[in-house]
């Protein structure tokens, strides 16, 4: 849909001026100091209607019109590896803050990881992509309260992982999330042996800030 092809290049792409050029026309005293900020307005004004809430910011409501009559979308053509690392990055940096939005762009990145051309990309990094998308899937989902989903989203991560050459550390790493959805479902035995493995694993491959994490 036109809102999530938005927010996909918008983030994924490091250079867009989409947001400034759709926004062209805004009031001066929205006072909004970048185009991020002005996408997640945005999102969450599409959120709102979607749900038939109420706006509480007011330059939501106008940002969304402006996106939404907005001529300037152009057809950005086939996604690229790198657009899908800016994706991933953007979800990371929204995890803690809006787990939703997170979710949003996670899912757009596994849409148009789909659209990338196997020829203009190592195999092996595609699928560690696939695995990295599945896995910031899982940790959106888990935060959001979709359990059952964050875990089968485990499921397609550790079955992208294990295709890799070096595969322990991503599978552990996928452990870790599993853990702790599983801690959210009360099974508390599991998840702590899926903490001590994947905190194991990380000793063993020197990633230290993993360990302390764990």
């Amino acid at each position: 849909s036109p809102p999530d092809r938005l927010m996909a290049h918008a983030y994924g792409c490091t250079d867009c001026a989409l947001l400034l050029e759709a926004l062209d026309q805004r009031p001066a005293d929205l006072q909004i100091p970048d185009a991020d900020q002005a996408l997640r307005l945005a999102f969450e004004a599409e959120r709102a209607i979607e749900n038939e809430e109420q706006l509480s910011n007011p330059a939501s409501l106008r940002i969304a019109e402006a996106l939404r009559t907005s001529t300037t979308i152009p057809d950005h053509g086939q996604p690229s590896a790198g657009l899908i690392r800016n994706l991933l990055r953007s979800a990371r940096g929204e995890l803690g803050r809006d787990p939703a939005l997170a979710l949003s762009i996670s899912d757009c990145a596994l849409h148009d990881l789909e659209k990338v051309n196997p020829s203009t990309c190592d195999a092996q990094q595609l699928i560690l992509l696939l695995g990295e998308v599945q896995k910031e899937r899982a940790n959106a989902l888990r935060l959001v309260g979709r359990f059952p989903e964050g875990l089968t989203a485990c499921d397609e991560a550790e079955s992208a992982f294990s295709r890799l050459t070096v595969s322990e550390p991503w599978l552990a790493m996928c452990a870790y999330v599993r853990a702790t959805i599983l801690r959210e479902l009360d099974q508390l035995q599991t998840a702590l042996q899926l903490t001590s493995l994947a905190a194991a694993t990380f000793d063993r491959f020197g990633m230290e800030q993993r360990v302390v994490h764990c």
